[in-house]
């Protein structure tokens, strides 16, 4: 009996050096691919909003693309949370933001009239909303300055930015 715990041991021994010896071999390859890999992907720009209010917000966000406006929603950011509502490279230097209050109040202040839904959307039309089953309402102008990745922060006083 004392023969077989100590082969049983001996097994248990060799393999567990053979683990260690395969994580030692197995991890540098494994952090070498991954490092090969991510310096061939290209880096997105992108558009992350945090809630800052006291309230649940709603949001909308437009831009230019090309020679047409494009707006989507809705994105529900929670108090203290953050969302990304752009995951690819920002079309243009300006971006245009909507936010409202689970009431339908509009939080901020915005001087370039567009086209929302009622629910989920994305639409390129900014002017006869209205004949087309949306709503024109007021977004806020954002300079994203042109960075790689932009941070807006709705605040109770307004919309404040930052490069990442």
């Amino acid at each position: 009996m004392a023969v077989r715990n100590f082969r049983l041991y001996a097994i248990q021994g060799s393999s567990r050096r053979i683990g260690i010896f395969l994580r030692w071999l197995v991890a540098p390859v494994i952090l070498a691919l991954s490092a090969m890999l991510g310096t061939s992907v290209a880096v997105h720009a992108e558009l992350s909003v945090c809630n800052q209010t006291y309230d649940v917000v709603n949001l909308a966000v437009g831009y230019q693309r090309g020679a047409d406006f494009q707006t989507s929603g809705w994105w529900t950011i929670g108090v203290n949370q953050c969302a990304n509502v752009i995951r690819e490279d920002l079309p243009s230097r300006y971006v245009f933001v909507y936010a409202e209050d689970v009431f339908g109040q509009s939080l901020f202040q915005g001087g370039r009239s567009l086209c929302i839904g009622t629910k989920r959307f994305q639409t390129s039309a900014i002017d006869q909303c209205w004949q087309r089953g949306l709503m024109g309402v007021d977004f806020t102008e954002i300079d994203t300055q042109q960075s790689p990745r932009w941070t807006l922060f709705l605040r109770q006083g307004g919309i404040e930015g930052s490069a990442d």
